[in-house]
C-alpha cells in the first residue's frame, strides 16, 4: 500500500498547479479543453480568495460553493470506474452509487484541505496530445517548485456535459493508479464492497471536519 504522504504530496502538487495553470491558444480540441479547464478552475480561485473562505462564520458556506465548483472538474463515475478497475463491474448499481458519492466527497476533500499549503509554485504549460478520435487530450505541465520542475498531466475525455478530468498524472504517477492500489489491499485482506466504500466514507468525514475547523 503507498502510505499516506504520498496522496499528500500528489494533492499539494495537484492544487499547485490547478491554481496557477496558465492557458495558451491552442488548436481544437486541445483548445477546447484547455478552455474548459481554465473557466472552472478560474472560479474556484475566485472564491479561495473571497474573504468568506477564511471568515468563521461563513467559511462552511464559502466551502459548500468551492465545493460545488470543485466537483465539475472531475468526472467522478469515470474517475470510479478506473480507480476500481476490473472490480467495477461486478459492483452493483447500489453500490457503485454508494462508493462514488463516498469518493467524490473524499477527494473534493482533499483537495480543499490541501489548498491551504498552496505557496505560489509557478505552472507553464508544455504542450499537450490528443487521442485520434480527438475525444481525450492530455494537458501537460510542469510545476516550478523550489527551483524543481515537477511535471503533472491531466487526462481529459470529451462527454455528453463537455470536457472533464479523469486522471492526473504527477512526475508519472497516475491519481487513479494510486488509489486503485491503496482500494485493492481492503479486498486483498479479505475486505468487501461495503468494507471499502465505509473505509471511504470515513476518510472524507474525517477530512471534512478539518476543513470546517479551518485547520
Amino acid at each position: 500500500m503507498l502510505k499516506k504522504y504520498t496522496v499528500n504530496i500528489i494533492f499539494r502538487v495537484l492544487c499547485a498547479a490547478l491554481l496557477a495553470f496558465p492557458l495558451s491558444v491552442q488548436a481544437a480540441p486541445a483548445d477546447d479543453a484547455r478552455a474548459a479547464l481554465e473557466q472552472r478552475i478560474n472560479k474556484v480561485i475566485e472564491l479561495i480568495k473571497a474573504p468568506a473562505f477564511t471568515a468563521p462564520g461563513e467559511r462552511d458556506r464559502q466551502i459548500e460553493k468551492i465545493n460545488a465548483e470543485i466537483l465539475t472538474i472531475f468526472d467522478f463515475e469515470e474517475f470510479s470506474a478506473r480507480t476500481i478497475g476490473r472490480r467495477w463491474q461486478a459492483f452493483t448499481p447500489q453500490q457503485k452509487q454508494d462508493f462514488m458519492g463516498a469518493f467524490d466527497n473524499l477527494l473534493v476533500a482533499t483537495y480543499l484541505e490541501k489548498m491551504d499549503s498552496y505557496s505560489g509554485q509557478s505552472v507553464k504549460y508544455t504542450g499537450s496530445r490528443t487521442s485520434q478520435d480527438g475525444s481525450k487530450v492530455e494537458m501537460q505541465t510542469a510545476v516550478i517548485s523550489e527551483g524543481r520542475e515537477i511535471p503533472v498531466s491531466y487526462q481529459m475525455i470529451l462527454k455528453s456535459k463537455g470536457w472533464v478530468v479523469y486522471d492526473v498524472r504527477i512526475e508519472g504517477m497516475s491519481l487513479v493508479e494510486n488509489y486503485r492500489s491503496q482500494f485493492s489491499e481492503i479486498f486483498k485482506s479479505g475486505g468487501s464492497v461495503e468494507d471499502l466504500i465505509a473505509r471511504v466514507r470515513k476518510l472524507a468525514a474525517d477530512t471534512q471536519a478539518k476543513n470546517r475547523k479551518g485547520a
